[in-house]
């Protein structure tokens, strides 16, 4: 891989000579030319790289031109007509200079050299692509193929795929945008590593989970500490007719977990005295509470301090994380056992809790950074995923892997839906 920086303005890209020198270098396996500029005396061996102290020489016919970009596509089609106004010239300025010296060039599917008879003018043909996956095997000797490519490109020691590696051995690296930072005319085996990006504190390394059944409540949650349970699989719990009530209708008592349990608060006499401020806290979990959620409306249950059972005229509530209900190992016999063991009667509702997502990441005790936050918010309220395994969000670009693009847009909180289905 050669980086090349450049700018494009005024309908020029002020690197053009460059690249098109440095495509001359890579299909001869010959220096000619440095920085657009044809040289008085060429080197031999262009294409070598030491790799783990081995040294590689390659002879490729296919030449990668890649131009990393976040926003939308723009200069792949511009740079090929530009490329294909000059290549003869420079071809035909390296026989003028050097005669009939034989290039050389690597065979389809070979280790092999090909000479090309340099009485003839050699063909480059340029094709732009759209996903890297099409590049394509060559199978015609008498040309090089020059694929020219904008978007995400592969990532040193992140990106997984074992063409990554032999593209970026031919790979020209065009920055149009000050994306990097290292020097005009960097060299590498490799695709550039995060650290090399100028916006490297920006990126996150360590994945982010969510899917169409979990959504964010997994990844939300792992960053608090004190939630008791782990993430299963959807479980087949069912409640019908949940009705949605409005939040201040609401008797809202809360778990501040300093040790009991929620069923030895209930039995304890939790609901006797007068509700503080809602924590905003899963009664049954701990889990943050945010946007829809469940309500347990106590009207009858056991307590120990009087030792009997205590019926309601108002009911007493508490707020319960769909994570809880429908995402948690065991769900179905956590719930029974706790209805059993507090001797409680409730009936089961939603409601929209006022605490929002911007406020569950602000909390001081999440242990969450600027970027995770910002990349959680905006997958959060909208997501699509591409053919690509990319994530286009509101104001965030990612890349994926994800188990299936069945379903092209994902909708990243629970929905209201009775199992939490993203749409």
């Amino acid at each position: 891989m050669k980086l090349i920086i450049g700018k494009y303005a005024n309908s020029e890209f002020s690197c053009i000579d460059e690249i098109m020198g440095e495509i001359i270098n890579i299909m001869f396996n010959t220096t000619y030319y440095k920085n657009g500029i044809l040289l008085d005396k060429k080197k031999s061996k262009h294409n070598t790289y030491m790799i783990n102290n081995v040294k590689y020489e390659i002879s490729p016919n296919i030449i990668l031109i890649a131009i990393p970009i976040s926003a939308t596509a723009k200069y792949a089609n511009l740079l090929f007509n530009k490329l294909t106004s000059i290549r003869d010239k420079f071809i035909l300025d390296v026989k003028k200079k050097w005669g009939d010296t034989l290039n050389k060039t690597s065979s389809s599917g070979t280790t092999h050299y090909m000479v090309f008879n340099t009485n003839e003018l050699i063909t480059i043909q340029y094709v732009v692509i759209n996903d890297l996956n099409d590049i394509s095997k060559r199978k015609d000797d008498s040309q090089i193929i020059v694929y020219i490519y904008e978007g995400s490109i592969p990532v040193s020691g992140l990106t997984k795929g074992d063409m990554n590696s032999i593209y970026s051995l031919s790979t020209i690296v065009v920055s149009l945008e000050n994306e990097f930072k290292l020097i005009n005319g960097y060299t590498s085996p490799d695709f550039p590593s995060f650290s090399d990006y100028k916006l490297a504190d920006k990126l996150i390394i360590k994945p982010i989970k969510f899917d169409i059944n979990i959504g964010l409540h997994g990844e939300i949650y792992k960053h608090f500490d004190g939630y008791k349970y782990s993430i299963g699989m959807q479980t087949n719990y069912e409640i019908n007719n949940i009705k949605l009530v409005p939040f201040e209708w609401l008797n809202i008592y809360s778990n501040n977990f300093n040790g009991k349990t929620p069923t030895q608060l209930i039995k304890n006499g939790i609901f006797e005295a007068p509700p503080a401020k809602p924590n905003y806290k899963c009664f049954m979990t701990g889990c943050p509470i945010f946007d829809d959620c469940y309500v347990f409306d106590f009207y009858e249950c056991a307590n120990n301090s009087h030792n009997k059972t205590i019926y309601y005229n108002t009911p007493k509530c508490v707020l319960v994380s769909p994570y809880y209900m429908h995402l948690v190992n065991d769900v179905e016999n956590n719930f029974i056992k706790f209805k059993h063991d507090c001797g409680a009667k409730f009936l089961i509702y939603r409601t929209k809790c006022p605490h929002t997502l911007t406020d569950i990441l602000n909390d001081k005790s999440a242990k969450l950074d600027t970027n995770v936050k910002t990349i959680l918010l905006d997958i959060y309220n909208y997501a699509a995923i591409d053919a690509c395994d990319h994530i286009k969000c509101n104001n965030t670009y990612l890349y994926i892997k994800s188990k299936s693009t069945t379903n092209s847009y994902l909708l990243c909180n629970y929905g209201g839906k009775l199992f939490g289905y993203f749409y």
